[in-house]
């Protein structure tokens, strides 16, 4: 190993690992550049040097988080949009990959869902119809236009349009050319765990992009799902 950084940084379970578990699998632990090697402390903890070492790792590890996060908050708060994937209905400007375009193809599929719930159709119509006409769902579609790419590999083809997904599309600000960020958030540094942020703690920054509807279509077609909700 080039250092004790290249194999974690939470100092606690590194010293976990050096002191307990490798020992006890009969693992031998080489870090280069702390010229530390496990079998030159067999029966004995590293010292105090190792364990000061993975305490800077581990809060040099925290402070480039924070600074991460906060360089990314930014963005959000300038409208950029820094997301992993593209919303179905619009793909990436090639000049700027911060801001999106519509695609023609998926985006009349979106405007057709919002017309449909705009004429208070139910969900369960609107499931009925797509299906019935074949449209692609958005990882179909996905899969379609990007078939390098491993994300929805796995999903089945007989995948189909479901209440969930209508949903996903119709309570989505992007379609009114709002870009939304910090939707989730960790638990703490390093821990893969999120949770949901409140909508009003989200950062929503309006008019970043063309939107596929009007934000007064928008918040009809919300005005009608939240009545159905209710019932």
């Amino acid at each position: 190993m080039k250092d004790f950084s290249r194999f974690g940084r939470d100092y606690i379970e590194l010293g976990d690992y050096l002191e307990r578990i490798f020992p006890f699998m009969g693992v031998r632990f080489i870090s280069i550049n702390d010229h530390y090697d496990s079998v030159d402390y067999k029966g004995t903890t590293g010292g105090l040097d190792v364990v000061m070492k993975n305490i800077v790792y581990d809060y040099y590890s925290k402070d480039l988080s924070v600074k991460v996060k906060t360089a990314k908050y930014q963005k959000m708060k300038q409208g950029k949009y820094i997301g992993g994937h593209v919303p179905y209905g619009y793909k990436r400007n090639s000049d700027d990959k911060h801001k999106l375009i519509t695609d023609p193809e998926a985006a009349a599929v979106v405007r057709e869902i919002f017309d449909m719930a705009i004429g208070k159709m139910r969900l369960s119509d609107m499931v009925a119809v797509l299906n019935e006409r074949g449209v692609e769902t958005p990882g179909a579609y996905y899969r379609r236009k990007h078939p390098e790419s491993p994300k929805f590999e796995n999903a089945s083809k007989l995948c189909a349009w479901n209440h969930n997904n209508l949903r996903n599309i119709l309570k989505n600000e992007v379609y009114y050319g709002a870009v939304v960020g910090h939707k989730r958030q960790g638990l703490g540094v390093g821990c893969k765990h999120t949770e949901s942020v409140p909508k009003e703690e989200q950062c929503i920054v309006e008019g970043m992009h063309e939107g596929i509807v009007s934000k007064e279509e928008f918040l009809k077609a919300q005005e009608i799902l939240g009545k159905r909700g209710k019932n």
